[in-house]
């Protein structure tokens, strides 16, 4: 019988095998090895030193348990790597294994091993304002929201009593949402009726796609522009809807 398994009476019951193994000494670090493969890679071990990552000598899924973890903490890892370049990941219960949490909208941390921790970055809660700018027939400017607080822009909708029609790239009206404040465009390209015209009665998406952050007392106004001959929506009545979260 070999050094490594020897049969114990004084232990327990005849016949059990106890392994003993040999400490030996693997990339600068005390193992205590049991078992080994056809090529000398270890198969099985133990220690209370982690293994340090991208060593050779360790078989692809050797199994290697930390003896010094506390109570009621996982000690089993095994090789994941191989066996010129060993990464060790720890082994949990074989249900609800979670090889990684990533923090979603609104969410900041993360992680694939030990104790994970996501914290919340952003109030997702919803609001929404609404102002009547009336009906509109030519280049013109309209108020639309003054931050009460620091938030994020996400929509700005137009919901009209009258549609466009026959609008073209001579004749439309275009659209943008400019933060007068700072001076910033919230569009990076104006909407225009030319490709999406006018429903009525129906929503119409203005969306911000940047500079949508603002502070407290930032002033949005929408800015119409006026091509051509587009069709008249002086006697219309038009509201604007601004949705935003708080930052």
């Amino acid at each position: 019988m070999s050094d490594n398994h020897k049969l114990s009476r004084g232990q327990g019951v005849l016949g059990q095998r106890k392994a003993v193994g040999n400490v030996v000494t693997i990339n600068s670090q005390s193992i205590r090895v049991y078992d080994r493969d056809e090529n000398g890679n270890v198969l099985r071990c133990s220690g209370t030193v982690t293994v340090t990552d991208a060593g050779s000598g360790y078989a692809k899924g050797c199994m290697y348990i930390k003896t010094d973890v506390s109570t009621g903490t996982s000690g089993l890892y095994q090789n994941v790597g191989t066996s010129s370049s060993c990464l060790f990941r720890l082994m949990e219960g074989v249900e609800g294994v979670i090889s990684g949490v990533t923090a979603g909208t609104g969410l900041s941390g993360g992680g694939t091993e030990g104790t994970v921790t996501l914290n919340a970055t952003t109030n997702l809660q919803t609001n929404m304002v609404q102002a009547a700018i009336g009906g509109f027939n030519a280049t013109e400017q309209k108020y639309l929201f003054s931050a009460p607080s620091s938030c994020q822009v996400t929509n700005v909708i137009l919901l009209s009593d009258t549609a466009t029609a026959s609008s073209d790239g001579s004749n439309n009206f275009t659209f943008q949402v400019q933060n007068l404040t700072d001076a910033e465009a919230l569009l990076s390209a104006v909407v225009t009726t030319d490709s999406n015209e006018i429903v009525a009665d129906a929503a119409y998406q203005i969306t911000p796609d940047q500079n949508n952050n603002l502070d407290q007392g930032d002033v949005l106004e929408l800015q119409i522009t006026k091509t051509g001959t587009p069709t008249d929506l002086s006697s219309a009545e038009v509201v604007a809807f601004v949705s935003y979260t708080a930052a």
